[in-house]
């Protein structure tokens, strides 16, 4: 697969307080709708994805449910926070429950 400039870039530096619009697969229209349910921010939807369990099918379907966006859409944004956390979250445990670190 190879990657669009929005995919390098996003996957090359840290979310921040990046605009959700930053994600690749979310546009203007996508955006706005997000915005709308309070998720304004690209780490408000990371953080959803992360609740997800990093599971690509229900975030998919959360996606295309909750701000219509299409199957291209939904799995390019997916498939980016995916290798998004495999950049830059890491999981640790402590004793009975764990952390996660967004780097």
């Amino acid at each position: 697969m190879e990657l669009s400039a929005k995919q390098m870039k996003f996957l090359s530096e840290t979310i921040a307080n990046k605009p959700v619009t930053e994600i690749p697969g979310i546009g203007v229209l996508l955006g706005h709708r997000f915005t709308t349910l309070g998720y304004p921010l690209a780490s408000d939807v990371l953080k959803q994805f992360l609740v997800m369990d990093k599971n690509e099918e229900i975030f998919v379907t959360w996606m295309q449910n909750s701000v219509r966006a299409n199957e291209n859409q939904s799995r390019q944004c997916a498939q980016c926070l995916q290798a998004y956390c495999k950049n830059f979250v890491v999981k640790h445990s402590f004793g009975n429950g764990s952390c996660i670190i967004l780097e």
